[in-house]
């Protein structure tokens, strides 16, 4: 398509031209380029093919728990620990099984810093002053800690085989590691010793 072809509004904005250059600069699409992939922004030149979605379901406190299940007309309780008024702060992590995973795990980074209550872990994880490797694998860790009591109290609501907490820390501990492998960082790069890293507060 010619450039007269083009009826673009906002042509005299001086951001125009960059952006006609831009566009025209980008390689048609081709099967011989391979396929698009759908990425999702983690930050500055920082784009992720996965997104958390239980744990941002978690946060805005969306997740079907038992709470707002009564609003359906159904009772359901904490199949974790047998409370009876089963609510997003209870779950994570008032509830002492899923505390007791996320202390087992998360007091090797955090220390004395790991608490019951969501509202203080979410500010706690939000001011952190770790290091960079430190800051992101308490995240990394949150994250798959959320992700696996989820599973957990769905798979005892639908009665399936119940994981102990030792069973469930050696889970998360794995999914740690395959995640970071996953990332592949060259030598050099400031996130490159990430796995050992995590390695060290795990011994």
């Amino acid at each position: 398509m010619k450039q007269n072809e083009w009826a673009i509004r906002g042509q005299r904005n001086r951001h125009y031209h960059d952006l006609y250059a831009a566009i025209v600069e980008e390689p048609v699409p081709a099967p011989h380029r391979g396929r698009d992939v759908v990425l999702w922004r983690n930050g500055d030149d920082d784009y992720r093919d996965t997104y958390s979605f239980i744990t941002w379901l978690a946060v805005k406190n969306r997740l079907s728990t038992g709470d707002r299940m009564r609003a359906w007309g159904l009772t359901q309780g904490c199949t974790l620990c047998g409370e009876r008024d089963e609510k997003r702060d209870h779950l994570f992590f008032a509830c002492p099984y899923s505390f007791t995973v996320w202390h087992g795990l998360a007091n090797h980074i955090l220390g004395s810093y790991t608490d019951p209550d969501w509202q203080l872990t979410l500010d706690h994880l939000q001011g952190l002053r770790l290091g960079d490797m430190d800051t992101i694998l308490i995240k990394m860790l949150f994250q798959m800690t959320i992700y696996h009591l989820w599973c957990e109290r769905n798979a005892r609501r639908h009665h399936k085989s119940w994981m102990s907490v030792d069973a469930m820390r050696t889970a998360i501990d794995k999914m740690m590691r395959n995640r970071i492998s996953s990332l592949k960082y060259r030598a050099g790069h400031k996130l490159a010793g990430l796995l050992h890293r995590w390695f060290l507060h795990t011994m």
